[in-house]
């Protein structure tokens, strides 16, 4: 068992100087019998931490965070009242640790309350977790999906929603602000229905109480939050977060 001076030693050496793998970055593992498999290979610990960086990257890629969120965690959300923030830290928790009791949360607020620094925070305590998530404006959400009609292969409009219903977690903010139309809630009521159904987690961010959201499609989507044990809607009652 290495010490705590030899871990880090080993965690700061240059890879080409590593005594394990000799600069490989990989090395033979021991198959059931204790001996070395030399037809396979894996990670040498020295390439763990670019690995795993290396990989927190590529999701926050996909993730499509907004521009100038680096600054949005849990850990710098600042408010007089924390009952929402530590919800919000349980949900990225559990949910990342697969123990969750609620899959899916609902945040209700005015126009800067915190909704999407909370949303965003949750995103990254997820992709720390070496966890795929999906951040998605929904206006943006639904221009996307339009586009992707006259496109190919991995933007299309097939490719683009299925990612949607499939990813494992996905941030919808700002619900509501959408122009509505026939078409854009069909798209919206299908996505909810999916992940709802295959109980995918969901983070949706609004500031119009879901009694108040109008026409047909409207209402299934605000029941659709609602209606499972594991849906959890949260009305955050402060003022503008900025102020």
């Amino acid at each position: 068992m290495k010490n705590y001076s030899e871990v880090r030693e080993l965690e700061n050496m240059e890879i080409g100087s590593c005594n394990i793998c000799q600069g490989m970055g990989a090395v033979h593992p021991l198959n059931a019998y204790g001996k070395v498999d030399y037809s396979s290979t894996v990670p040498c610990k020295c390439r763990s931490a670019q690995y795993k960086k290396e990989q927190n990257e590529r999701y926050l890629k996909f993730c499509r965070l907004p521009d100038a969120s680096d600054g949005l965690t849990l850990e710098a959300f600042q408010t007089l009242g924390n009952a929402t923030l530590e919800l919000a830290k349980r949900y990225a928790e559990r949910l990342a640790d697969g123990s969750e009791n609620v899959k899916w949360l609902t945040l209700i607020g005015v126009a800067g309350c915190g909704k999407t620094h909370l949303a965003v925070g949750i995103c990254r305590r997820w992709i720390t977790a070496s966890k795929v998530a999906r951040y998605s404006f929904v206006p943006l959400l639904l221009k996307e999906l339009r586009d992707g009609y006259e496109l190919m292969g991995e933007a299309s409009y097939r490719s683009r929603f299925d990612a949607l219903c499939q990813v494992p977690l996905l941030i919808l903010d700002d619900l509501g602000v959408e122009k509505s139309t026939e078409w854009a809630q069909e798209q919206l009521q299908t996505l909810i229905h999916y992940r709802g159904f295959y109980g995918l987690p969901l983070v949706v961010t609004t500031n119009h109480p879901l009694n108040r959201l109008n026409g047909d499609n409207e209402e299934r989507i605000a029941s659709r939050l609602k209606r499972e044990l594991w849906c959890k809607v949260v009305t955050i009652t402060a003022p503008e977060y900025k102020k």
